[in-house]
């Protein structure tokens, strides 16, 4: 039984940087705990290759193979049109 993956949507924030690109790479807001910011293109790609071996490895990890999915589904999400 394949699980269900949660879909994410696009949350659009207010251009509040000042006209700087956010670039990939580990962003902290204020005081809230960092994370990684991947830009759209870099995600995609990302996904891409993660795809790839997910097809080609036949039989993955019971708990590793749904959060592989997941994050290729999350990373997908970044691409808009």
């Amino acid at each position: 039984m394949k699980p269900k993956l949660a879909d994410y949507d696009l949350r659009q924030m207010p251009a509040s940087f000042s006209g700087l690109r956010v670039e990939t790479g580990p962003v902290q807001f204020g005081e809230d705990h960092p994370g990684v910011f991947l830009r759209g293109d870099a995600a995609f790609a990302y996904a891409q290759a993660l795809s790839q071996i997910l097809t080609t490895h036949q039989n993955p990890d019971a708990i590793a193979g749904p959060v592989c999915i997941g994050l290729v589904k999350l990373l997908q999400s970044a691409r808009v049109g």
